[in-house]
Order: structure tokens, then sequence, then C-alpha cells
């Protein structure tokens, strides 16, 4: 009575959560992080770029936060970190 009683939930549960026919789940999961990154991109722009910024202050703190949100490419940032470990120290 075991078997069958598990059988049956497990074929209910399978039936209950199993995903749609002809639905991708890695391409839905993927296409719904980009929006949300999409989504995150504009809010940060929608922030960084008022348009009733008058003050010092503003103007300064918006500069600031766009320094830091724009990815570095000096040769520091490609570095390897840590760095990888000496040849004498094998």
């Amino acid at each position: 009575m075991f078997v069958v009683r598990s059988a049956f939930w497990l074929s209910a549960a399978f039936l209950i959560m199993a995903p749609g026919a002809g639905m991708d789940v890695g391409d839905s999961a993927r296409a719904t992080g980009k929006h949300l990154a999409n989504q995150g991109v504009q809010a940060v722009s929608d922030t960084l770029t008022p348009s009733d910024c008058f003050s010092v202050e503003c103007a300064v703190g918006r500069t600031v936060l766009a320094q830091i949100a724009v990815p570095q490419t000096s040769v520091a940032a490609k570095r390897a970190f840590p760095p990888p470990r000496p040849d004498w120290a094998y």
C-alpha cells in the first residue's frame, strides 16, 4: 500500500509542477534576468541624471556616482586578484 500511495502522490506532484509543453525554463529565466537588469540600469540612470539638479552638492554627487558606475579599464583592474603564486613557491 505504501508503494501505491507513493506512486500516486509522486505522479500528482509531477503533473502539477511539470513545466508546460513547449516552455523552456532556462530561456524564460534568462529573459527575466535580462529584463530585471535593464530595469535596474534604467532606474540608476534616472537617478544619476535628474533634470532639477541646480546645487553644487548634487552635481558633485552625480559626477562621483557616474565615475563609480563606469567599469575601470586600467591595468590595475585587469590584474588577477589575488596575484598568481611565484614560480619559486612551488
